[in-house]
């Protein structure tokens, strides 16, 4: 057996610069545990569910030190 076999040749991808929630809402949606981001038409990485819980569990430790300040708004 090999990969080509297996693989997913219809994929779904994301922009570099799209918004993590929309990547989380996406992923949930459409039940995948990982997508291809794109720079143009440039792969340039692959996100995962456990990124996305790294960057949501950051943005949490960043409300619990901070108290009231808003962990989305750019430093």
């Amino acid at each position: 057996m090999f990969v080509g076999m297996w693989m997913t040749r219809d994929l779904l991808t994301i922009a570099l610069d799209e918004p993590i929630e929309r990547v989380a809402q996406l992923m949930r949606t459409k039940k995948i545990g990982a997508l291809p981001v794109l720079q143009g038409n440039t792969l340039v990485g692959l996100i995962t569910e456990s990124d996305l819980f790294r960057a949501f569990a950051s943005i949490f430790e960043t409300k619990a030190f901070c108290g009231e300040c808003d962990p989305f708004e750019s430093v």
